[in-house]
């Protein structure tokens, strides 16, 4: 059985509150539901001329910091993950508490992820990718797996 789940790592991250450290990378998990789900909301939005969607608590995730900044006591006994910008990572535990990971999929086909803030009005927030490209990264991954 497939493991239909695609990670997609993010390294542009940007974020409305200046109180605390944020994440240098974060990786999103998306699903072949998703996809299908997201490619109905683009064709329903280019019919009625709607400019964007918010799918809730749409993807699982994991929060990453850059292992340049983590001091090397810190670092014992964490995994380290390589991203795809060739730096090294470790799980990131933020000041904050987030509620989910939602999707904002725009018309054109533009996907983000959003973190919004526990308790406040602030969020994270990402590009993931284009839908037609994350359908064909999922399809090359699952034909890689088959």
């Amino acid at each position: 059985m497939h493991n239909e789940k695609l990670t997609v790592q993010s390294t542009d991250i940007n974020s409305s509150q200046e109180w605390a450290s944020d994440p240098n990378m974060i990786e999103v998990y998306i699903t072949q539901s998703f996809l299908d789900k997201a490619e109905k909301c683009v064709g329903f939005m280019k019919e009625n001329g709607v400019d964007k969607v918010t799918i809730w608590w749409a993807f699982g995730y994991e929060l990453f910091e850059n292992v340049n900044g983590v001091d090397e006591g810190d670092l014992k006994g964490q995994e380290i993950v390589k991203g795809e910008n060739d730096e090294e990572y470790v799980t990131f535990d933020p000041e904050y508490c987030l509620e989910g990971c939602h999707a904002e999929i725009y018309q054109d086909g533009d996907i983000k992820a959003l973190f919004p803030f526990k308790h406040t009005s602030e969020s994270l927030w990402c590009g993931i990718g284009a839908l037609n490209d994350l359908k064909a990264r999922m399809a090359t991954r699952l034909v890689e797996e088959a």
